[in-house]
């Protein structure tokens, strides 16, 4: 049976929030825990936290709690303040397209900014907790949060409407689940993941929406190609792929119990899994995993992933507790 996640919950997901054999790790597909290449770049102060973070390029941005928001322009390598946004509230994902870009939040806040100019709240018409938000060169952008909000943009985030369905049907009860992350394609299929192991997608701006997987582990993060390829990662350890646009969504094994916040793919196969208190690594499309052995990560926990570059060269970084970032490397 599925556990309804409050928002609170869903958001720690994004808000602040024994020993097994070496055999049965092997056999569950997960290897003895080990050390990869994994390096602190950015560091806070306790009490702040990063959710969410955007890479395109050169230039990059990690936005959190107190309205905190970094910038880089080194594909990763440093980061530093920027003019935070001070309406007393988190920002808990953001999303980049070339000049612009839009972060959102709790109470339903959105901001978006064009160049190097300041953020501008925008009225997003819903007072719900916004959880995630993608954006694409063409303008198109959705967000999406709590109680089933779905939210869409047609100019770079200054003007939204809600897409969502009844929602009759779908979920648990015909309740309304918490959507957890959005990815857009480059030819503008939107894809969702949430409540109830719900993944749905739409491919004309929301008109029509199809369910392709419904399950018992509620689904945090998401990553999609442009090919169709996918991944979702969510409650006690679940990752689910998908081998492209007509493909199922089915479930591989990690061997792990914490709850999975974010996942990313890259194209030689690299996985990346985020998550409270572990951080998990493959090299073979999750058919293995390597749990990352830090204590900065047994002990604390990162959300967003996102990568820096392109194909096989791409490099991932985390962000999490302490407004830290780490990045991940082979």
């Amino acid at each position: 049976m599925a556990r309804r996640f409050s928002t609170t919950q869903a958001a720690f997901s994004r808000v602040s929030m024994p020993l097994i054999g070496l055999v049965a790790l092997l056999v569950m597909g997960l290897t003895k825990p080990a050390l990869a290449e994994v390096s602190l770049v950015h560091a806070g102060f306790p009490h702040e936290a990063l959710f969410g973070i955007a890479l395109e390029g050169n230039k990059g941005l990690a936005v959190g709690m107190p309205g905190l928001v970094l910038g880089t322009d080194d594909q990763g390598k440093s980061w530093k303040p920027e003019a935070m946004i001070n309406d007393g509230l988190a920002l808990l994902a953001v999303a980049m397209s070339g000049n612009h870009a839009i972060t959102v939040g709790q109470g339903g806040r959105i901001f978006k900014r064009t160049g190097s100019g300041g953020w501008t709240a925008v009225e997003s018409g819903s007072t719900a907790r916004l959880l995630a938000v993608d954006m694409k060169a063409n303008g198109i952008a959705v967000a999406t949060g709590g109680f089933g909000t779905i939210l869409l943009s047609r100019d770079y985030g200054a003007t939204w409407k809600s897409v969502a369905p009844s929602w009759i049907g779908i979920g648990k009860d015909d309740a309304e689940p918490h959507i957890n992350d959005v990815k857009i394609s480059a030819s503008g299929i939107i894809t969702v993941v949430g409540e109830f192991g719900l993944v749905l997608r739409s491919e004309n701006e929301g008109r029509d929406w199809h369910v392709l997987h419904r399950g018992d582990e509620t689904l945090f993060g998401l990553f999609m190609t442009d090919e169709g390829r996918g991944a979702a990662a969510g409650q006690d350890g679940a990752v689910l792929v998908s081998d492209g646009w007509t493909s199922e969504w089915r479930k591989i094994v990690t061997g792990r119990p914490e709850n999975l916040l974010d996942v990313w793919i890259g194209d030689d196969g690299r996985m990346v899994a985020t998550g409270i208190r572990t951080l998990l690594v493959s090299r073979d499309r999750g058919l293995n995993w390597t749990v990352v052995d830090r204590k900065d990560i047994s002990t604390g926990w990162y959300v967003g992933v996102a990568a820096a570059g392109d194909g096989t060269q791409a490099v991932p970084f985390v962000v999490g507790y302490d407004a830290r970032i780490l990045k991940v490397g082979e």
